[in-house]
């Protein structure tokens, strides 16, 4: 039997000065959200995800899960349900990234006390990136996609599933880039190859998967 994780809503209270210059601006939804109580009634719309977008039911299958803000949201499940399973099934599972992007790690990084403890219980590796905290030339998700290549490499060749969540504009394309870019260092491909490689494996194996809004 599935262990089946809590629901659960992630979201940004969005607080910053005024552009006016005068004040601060709260944003109208999170500021609400933020001020609700256990049992509160909120009325959201639920738009489903993309169908391919949930763990593989082995786990047996190494992840590659990178994310940033309340991307996050999914792969807290994602790791929680692969917990769960380990201990009822009293199993080592498949090896597990997480690449996680916030501004400061002790401002937003989410979770933070969760994914520890299931890192030590040998769930999931969390590799974060910092914004405003950077490690040396890694700033964003993506860089330390590219730092880490090696092990995501070597995972992918194990059979990896990969899934991607969060702004759709600028971090999604940009990690997209990157696993193009490790695929073309890895295996000494052109460009194009690698970008074709991506596109077949996006398309036809499901073993890349994008869950991206703007």
């Amino acid at each position: 039997m599935r262990a089946v994780s809590p629901r659960a809503l992630t979201f940004a209270v969005v607080q910053a000065p005024a552009w006016s210059g005068r004040g601060v601006f709260e944003g109208a939804s999170s500021t609400y959200l933020a001020q609700a109580r256990p049992g509160s009634r909120v009325a959201v719309t639920v738009r489903p995800s993309n169908a391919a977008f949930h763990p593989p039911p082995s786990l047996a299958v190494p992840l590659i899960m990178v994310c940033a803000g309340t991307g996050l949201a999914p792969f807290r499940g994602f790791v929680q349900d692969r917990a769960l399973r380990a201990e009822a099934e009293e199993t080592t599972p498949a090896p597990a990234l997480l690449f996680f992007g916030c501004d400061h790690p002790d401002v937003d990084f989410l979770y933070r006390d969760e994914l520890k403890e299931w890192e030590a219980a040998g769930v999931v590796s969390v590799r974060p990136a910092f914004f405003k905290k950077p490690d040396g030339d890694v700033m964003f998700v993506q860089h330390r996609v590219w730092k880490d290549r090696a092990d995501v490499a070597r995972l992918f060749q194990q059979g990896a599933h990969v899934y991607v969540c969060g702004d759709g504009r600028r971090m999604a394309p940009a990690v997209r880039e990157t696993f193009v870019r490790i695929y073309q260092d890895a295996v000494g491909v052109t460009a194009d190859a690698a970008e074709r490689w991506v596109d077949q494996i996006e398309r036809e194996t499901g073993r890349y998967v994008s869950d991206v809004f703007a």
